[in-house]
């Protein structure tokens, strides 16, 4: 990786992926997913969701690759986890 990148991994499930169209014909691509995770204090498998919404190119770009959008997902997910370990 090239030094002061922020990259993310995201494992789980893709939720409820759709592809709509507004009215002024912009695309939007919506879905959840739903990442496996363990409670801190008490050790429980608990199950997080995040909300993926995308625009325009991207979302047509991401509801046309499919079982990809996992690893888009995935590189998302090493950003967030990379921010929320700096704060």
């Amino acid at each position: 990786m090239t030094e002061g990148t922020n990259s993310a991994v995201l494992q789980g499930a893709i939720m409820w992926p759709e592809l709509k169209y507004t009215n002024s014909n912009k695309a939007l691509f919506k879905c959840k997913l739903k990442i496996p995770t363990t409670d801190q204090r008490s050790g429980d498998a608990r199950e997080s969701l995040l909300r993926i919404t995308a625009w325009e190119d991207w979302a047509e770009w991401l509801n046309g690759l499919g079982q990809a959008v996992k690893k888009i997902m995935e590189l998302l997910y090493r950003v967030f986890l990379f921010l929320h370990d700096i704060k």
